[in-house]
């Protein structure tokens, strides 16, 4: 037999039960049975344009669906005409015997009548409540949901976009639901997990509870490792190890056994293992707080043999959101270990008496039922006898599944469903969504332009502010400096006349140093003179020895006016040195003066041309802003009129919208078309 499995994802992209049960089935078609299986699957990434990628992974076919569009993960975007299309060409090539529908998300919300139209019979299993609820989970807070999919339940309650409003929610939740029972009444079987979520679907959608047939999706794989424990330390001789495994997210509620832990007696007597690592977010950082100082052990990823490993004396399943058969409670009993339960969806019916039931989501009664299996070690016993036994295996399930395939094969269906309706109101409804998106947006990039350039705007007034401020800071300083030219001009005066008045000094000293040489070569020439005559006397003193005395007082009177003239020789020469230092003095003020006056003249040049290219500044800036002033005014005009024109188009699209509600088939105004 030639299958084709349909479902939203697979791995390594997405790893859920819904993606190992599939993956587990179609391994276990396909060596055990001998069946020709393909696996089609979405994707979470936005191609280019809509595509088939075919890949094999551990000897399966497996073909991923690539979308184009930006709301490929969205209950109002389930349909999708491009990957109708796409599928239309796959069934064509692979030509399958059956086509086995698990899931509609990323994929189309026709698949089952897309098999129908080309006579392939279609077996849908509703693995969730993605089916009667826009937001997946039917969860309120941490309340559960019980009223109908429709536009009355749905439109105010599920996420809007900003393109979105609660009128078209309703359309868009009405067209759900009816696609949704189209694809039910075109499926030749319809399979369930548990008879509680049987119950829960006809409920929510409004369907015979005969339609929905139960089975049960059994064990992921045939062989489950067994959990041994030390009977020496196992409880009640040790804590009482209780296990939680599966993703860390909050709707799973693992936060709701550590909480339980904050109202149990003895701490001690208890042991937590977490196993399963977060998918997104922060709830990671929640339990971690919760943690604090309890006998807490986090084990992140893991297989089913590190959590037999752990030698577990009871699991505990605190899901706040509906279970429609959980993979981890099949997992626990075939470990052979006993579990406490939520009262949400399909657990209590399937744990039956290896479970105690708690009321979600309160922590203190799940805290009431850990601390009965500690008060009580035979309330464990009594539990752990209770575990059904008996085949659950994988290869079992695919039989069963054989027999049903074989059953919907035989019974051939006397007409093929059209839903050519509902296809035409989903995409026309996609295409006016996509329309106000882009008038959104347009309008939503003119207005960050129109910011931007008010934002430019006011930009440029500080900086002309700032520069203004600047200007008189700088007018200021050049007042400063022209003060301090003018004391210096004057202090330059003082200088000059002080200079012209060494200069006078330094002249008169000069003119005396000149008078002192003369006397000084006066002197010498008298000196030389008299030492001639000094000479010719002493050549004449043997023959005037008559008259030396005479001439020897003479002599000695000549010699004191000789020293008295060589001691004011030296003085003179003293004075000459003084004067001269002086003068060198007086020549280097008068070169730094002249320095400083010539770079205080620098100065004020270089600051007048400064404050003339400020001046230029500013006119240029008051110029650009009278120019972008005049552009801003012109953007606001154009905001104005694509605001009138958006209000025009919204009324349009709410008096369609009312069209559309009472017929099904929007009529458009004389001329829309046109638009």
């Amino acid at each position: 037999m030639k299958i084709v499995h349909f479902l939203h994802g697979f791995r390594p992209e997405f790893l859920g039960g819904v993606e190992r049960y599939v993956e587990s089935l179609a391994s276990t078609q396909k060596a055990i049975l001998g069946d020709d299986v393909h696996v089609v699957v979405g994707s979470g990434k936005v191609a280019d344009k809509p595509g088939l990628q075919d890949v094999t992974i551990d000897d399966l076919h497996v073909v991923r669906i690539l979308r184009s569009d930006l709301f490929l993960d969205q209950w109002f975007d389930a349909y999708s005409p491009a990957v109708e299309s796409l599928i239309e060409a796959l069934l064509s090539r692979l030509k399958p015997d059956i086509v086995h529908v698990h899931h509609w998300k990323r994929l189309t919300s026709n698949l089952v009548q897309i098999a129908a139209r080309n006579g392939i019979p279609a077996t849908l299993t509703l693995h969730d409540l993605w089916s009667t609820c826009p937001r997946e989970y039917r969860l309120l807070g941490n309340e559960s949901c019980g009223r109908p999919l429709g536009a009355e339940s749905c439109a105010r309650c599920a996420r809007l976009h900003f393109f979105q409003t609660v009128e078209e929610v309703g359309a868009q939740s009405d067209l759900f639901r009816d696609m949704v029972l189209r694809e039910i009444d075109a499926a030749r079987s319809v399979l369930v997990p548990s008879q509680h979520h049987a119950d829960a679907l006809a409920k929510h959608l409004g369907i015979a509870g005969e339609r929905l047939e139960v089975l049960p999706l059994g064990r992921l794989g045939d062989e489950y490792p067994v959990v041994r424990t030390d009977e020496a330390a196992r409880f009640p001789n040790g804590p009482l190890r209780v296990g939680y495994w599966g993703h860390l997210v909050d709707f799973k509620g693992p936060h709701l056994l550590l909480e339980a832990l904050a109202h149990v007696r003895s701490l001690d007597r208890y042991e937590v293992h977490v196993f399963g690592t977060e998918t997104a977010g922060t709830y990671r950082a929640r339990l971690d707080r919760l943690s604090e100082g309890k006998p807490v052990r986090f084990h992140g990823a893991f297989r089913p043999a590190d959590v037999a490993a752990a030698q577990l004396d009871i699991a505990v399943i605190p899901s706040i959101c509906h279970e429609s058969y959980s993979f981890v409670l099949e997992e626990a009993l075939s470990f052979g270990l006993p579990v406490i339960v939520s009262d949400r969806g399909a657990l209590a019916e399937r744990a039956s008496a290896a479970g105690l039931v708690f009321r979600a989501p309160d922590a203190r009664h799940l805290a009431d039922s850990l601390q009965s299996v500690v008060d009580d070690p035979l309330v464990l016993d009594r539990l752990r006898a209770a575990i059904p036994h008996g085949d659950r295996g994988a290869a079992s399930h695919a039989r069963a599944l054989a027999a049903i395939y074989g059953r919907t094969l035989a019974d051939r269906p006397t007409s093929r469903p059209t839903d050519t309706e509902h296809r035409a109101l989903a995409t026309q409804l996609a295409a006016d969504r996509d329309r106000r998106i882009r008038l959104l947006i347009d309008l939503r990039e003119k207005a960050e332009r129109a910011d931007h350039y008010e934002g430019n705007l006011l930009r440029h007034r500080e900086l002309l502010k700032d520069r203004e401020r600047e200007l008189a800071a700088h007018r200021r300083a050049l007042e400063d400096v022209r003060a301090d030219l003018d004391n210096h001009r004057m202090v330059l005066a003082a200088r000059e006349e002080e200079c012209s008045s060494l200069k006078r000094v330094v002249a008169t000293i000069e003119t005396d140093l000149e008078g002192h040489r003369a006397v000084l070569r006066d002197r010498e020439r008298e000196c030389r003179d008299r030492r001639d005559v000094q000479g010719n006397m002493e050549r004449e003193v043997e023959a005037l020895r008559k008259i030396v005395d005479v001439r020897v007082s003479e002599l000695e009177a000549h010699r004191a006016t000789l020293n008295e003239v060589t001691r004011d020789l030296e003085g003179h020469r003293t004075v000459l040195a003084d004067r001269e230092r002086r003068l060198a003095e007086a020549l280097t003020v008068i070169r730094t003066l002249e320095a400083d006056l010539q770079g205080h003249r620098d100065s004020l040049a270089h600051r007048d041309r400064d404050i003339r290219a400020r001046d230029e500044e500013i006119t240029r800036l008051r110029v650009e802003i009278l120019a972008q002033g005049e552009r801003l005014a012109e953007l606001r005009e154009t905001l104005a009129r694509v605001q009138r024109t958006l209000a025009y188009r919204i009324a349009r699209v709410i008096t369609g919208g009312g069209h559309r509600n009472e017929g099904m088939t929007p009529r458009r105004p004389e001329g829309s078309d046109r638009r």
